[in-house]
Order: structure tokens, then sequence, then C-alpha cells
């Protein structure tokens, strides 16, 4: 069985590398990009089908890029219903989003956050609990 891909999207690069090598420790794989650009090219080109996204709410200078990016994920039949969770260390934005996150069917991990934290939303939203 193959291990479940989890889609990051963070303009962090530290972050980014962070969790490409902490990810694959708690058992998954991991593919990740760095801005709304990148993640386009690679849905466009279809190289990756992620089992769950771990998106950054802010990204490229833009306060909802994240938020803007997994609506538009929502409208493609492949990944419609692929797991989400939005992540930012903005709690106040966080919050303001939460009934839209919910109809997009997202989750909320706020930054800072623990490994605890990062697997538990996971198995959470993978439903692996």
């Amino acid at each position: 069985m193959e291990l479940p891909l989890i889609g990051v999207v963070d303009d962090d690069l530290d972050i980014l590398e962070m969790l490409s090598l902490l990810l694959p420790r708690l058992g998954y794989r991991v593919e990740t990009c760095a801005s709304v650009e990148e993640t386009q090219e690679k849905i466009d080109a279809q190289t990756c089908q992620p089992d769950l996204l771990l998106l950054d709410l802010q990204l490229d200078g833009d306060d909802r890029a994240g938020f803007t990016l997994l609506q538009m994920l929502r409208t493609i039949p492949a990944l419609a219903a692929v797991p989400a969770i939005l992540s930012s260390a903005s709690h106040t934005k966080l919050a303001a989003l939460r009934m839209e996150l919910v109809a997009l069917h997202a989750a909320i991990l706020p930054k800072p956050y623990t490994v605890d934290q990062l697997k538990t939303a996971i198995a959470d939203n993978l439903n692996f609990t």
C-alpha cells in the first residue's frame, strides 16, 4: 500500500523544508509548492494527486491567497473531495474564514503548531485515527 501524499503549499521556504523532512518520518509522502503559480503548474501538468492538502492562508503577499487557491482546487473534480487544512499565524483571519472553510470541508491549523498538533490534524482529516 502506498503511503498517503500530503500536498503542502507555503511560501515560507523554512516551513517547506521542515515539512519535507518531517512528514516522511511521520509516514507520509510529501509534495511541496512555494507559490500559487507553482501549485497551478503542477495541477495543470497533473503531476500531483494529493491525499491531503496543507495550505498556508497567506501566500505570495496576499492575505487570502491560500483560501482563494482552495476555492479553485475545489472546482477540479479530482481535488474536490481531497481533505484540506488551512494554516496561518493570523488566528483572527482564520477565525473570520471559519464558516467558509467549513463549507469547503477544510480544517484549521493555527501556526505555530507542534508536531503532535500537526500529526493529529493530518490523522483526523485522513480519518486514520
